[in-house]
C-alpha cells in the first residue's frame, strides 16, 4: 500500500529512490515466501511436535539472541565508523561545519550510523536502553515458549523497522532533528520494552531491595528525558514567529508585496502568499531603485509594499530601524545534543515603494508581545 501511494502521488520521488525500493520489494517477496514455508513446516506433524517439545530451549535461544544483537549494536562505536554521506552534498558541508563548532575531527562524509543507540541514550537515558533490551529479550522468550502469535506480531511490527533504522538511519546526524527518524517505531519500541521489563520485575519482586530497584528503574525511565532535554522540552520551535507573521499581515494588508530576500534569509514569499493572502513576488537582494520601480510599474502603479529581513537589502540610510522586532527561540542544529534553545531577535523591515522605486520605511512597531521567547 505504501508503494502504491508513492507510485500514484509522487512518482518522481519514487524514481529517485529506485535503488532503495527495489531491494525492499525483493525482501517483501522473500519474507512472504519464508513465512508461507514456515507455516507449512509448522503444520507438518513431526516438526510441530519437535518445536513443542523444545520450546523452552528455543525460548532461551531467542532471549540470548536478542541480548547478543543489542550488545552488538551498542558496541559499534568501538569498532565501526560509517561514511554514508554523498561527497559534495549539502549534508557533507553541514556535518563538517558542525564538527568544527563542536571541536571534533572534520570528516564531512561521516554519517554516524554506528551511533544510533548512543543517540537514543542521549534522549531516553542509558538505563532505559538497557531495560528495553532486557524487555525485548523477555518478550521473545515468552513468544517462543508460550507459542504466542500475538507477541510474534508485536516483535515483528516494532522490531523490523527499529532494526532497519538502528542499522542505517539514512538521515543527517543533526541533533535533535535526526531523532525524527526514530519516532514511528524505535522510540515506542524502546519504551515498551523498558516498561515490559519493569512490570515483569515488579510482579516478581519480593524483597525490599528488589522493590526499591524496580522503583528506581521506573523513575529512571520516566525521569531521564526531563533531566536531559533541559529547557528545549518546554520551548516550541520558533516560538514568536506566529505573532510576527500576524503583525506582518497587518502591515501588508491591501497591498501588493515585493520580498527582497538576502542570501541567508528564510523564505517569506510562501508565508505572505498563503497566510496573509496577498500577491507577492521575490527578488534577490540587494534590490536597486530601478528594480523596485519596474516592479511598481508592472503592477500598474497599485500600492506596493516592500518586505525584507535584511537591513542592507535596500539602499536606505545605514541603521534604519526595523518595523517589526520580535524575540524568538529555536532548537539548535548540531552534531552533539544541547539542552538549551537558541534565543535571538528577528527583524523585519517594511517599506512603501514609490513610483520612482524609492522605499520609504514604515515606522517601527516595537517588540511583538505575542512573539515573546519566554
Amino acid at each position: 500500500l505504501g508503494y502504491l501511494d508513492v507510485r500514484i502521488n509522487s512518482p518522481g520521488y519514487l524514481h529517485e529512490h529506485v535503488w532503495l525500493y527495489q531491494p525492499l520489494i525483493a525482501m517483501l517477496v522473500a519474507c512472504v515466501v519464508a513465512a508461507a514455508a514456515g507455516i507449512a513446516l509448522c503444520w507438518w506433524t513431526p516438526l510441530g511436535s519437535w518445536l513443542a517439545r523444545h520450546r523452552r530451549t528455543l525460548g532461551t535461544v531467542a532471549l540470548w539472541s536478542v541480548l547478543a544483537l543489542a550488545a552488538l549494536l551498542a558496541s559499534r562505536p568501538l569498532w565501526m565508523v560509517r561514511r554514508g554521506i554523498e561527497p559534495g552534498s549539502n549534508q557533507e558541508w553541514f556535518i563538517a561545519a558542525a564538527q568544527r563548532v563542536a571541536g571534533l575531527p572534520v570528516d564531512g562524509r561521516r554519517s554516524y550510523d554506528e551511533m544510533t543507540l548512543v543517540w537514543l541514550g542521549w534522549y531516553l537515558g542509558p538505563v532505559t536502553l538497557v531495560l528495553a533490551a532486557l524487555g525485548a529479550a523477555l518478550v521473545a522468550r515468552r513468544a517462543v515458549q508460550g507459542r504466542r502469535p500475538e507477541l510474534v506480531v508485536l516483535l515483528v511490527a516494532l522490531g523490523v523497522p527499529s532494526l532497519l533504522y538502528l542499522l542505517r538511519p539514512s538521515i543527517t546526524p543533526d541533533m535533535i532533528w535526526a531523532m525524527r527518524r526514530f519516532l514511528p517505531a524505535v522510540i515506542p519500541a524502546a519504551l515498551l520494552g523498558a516498561g515490559w521489563f519493569v512490570h515483569w520485575a515488579a510482579v516478581r519482586a519480593r524483597a525490599t531491595w528488589a522493590r526499591v530497584l524496580t522503583a528506581l528503574a521506573a523513575v529512571a525511565v520516566l525521569g531521564a528525558p526531563l533531566a536531559t532535554w533541559g529547557s528545549i522540552l518546554r520551548t516550541p520551535e520558533y516560538v514568536g514567529r506566529a505573532g510576527e507573521v500576524a503583525a506582518l499581515c497587518e502591515q501588508v494588508e491591501g497591498s501588493r508585496v515585493v520580498v527582497v530576500r538576502g542570501r541567508t534569509d528564510p523564505p517569506l514569499l510562501p508565508t505572505l502568499r498563503i497566510v496573509c493572502d496577498v500577491d507577492v513576488i521575490e527578488v534577490r537582494g540587494p534590490a536597486s531603485q530601478a528594480t523596485l520601480a519596474a516592479v511598481r510599474e508592472a503592477w500598474d502603479g497599485q500600492p506596493v509594499r516592500l518586505v525584507t529581513m535584511s537591513g542592507d537589502a535596500v539602499d536606505w540610510p545605514l541603521g534604519t530601524p526595523a518595523t517589526l522586532v520580535t524575540p524568538m527561540a529555536r532548537w539548535p542544529h548540531a552534531i552533539l545534543p544541547t539542552n538549551d534553545p537558541i534565543r535571538f531577535t528577528s527583524r523585519v523591515w517594511v517599506a512603501e515603494v514609490a513610483a520612482d522605486g524609492s522605499a520609504d520605511p514604515v515606522a517601527p512597531q516595537g517588540a511583538q508581545t505575542a512573539g515573546s521567547a519566554e
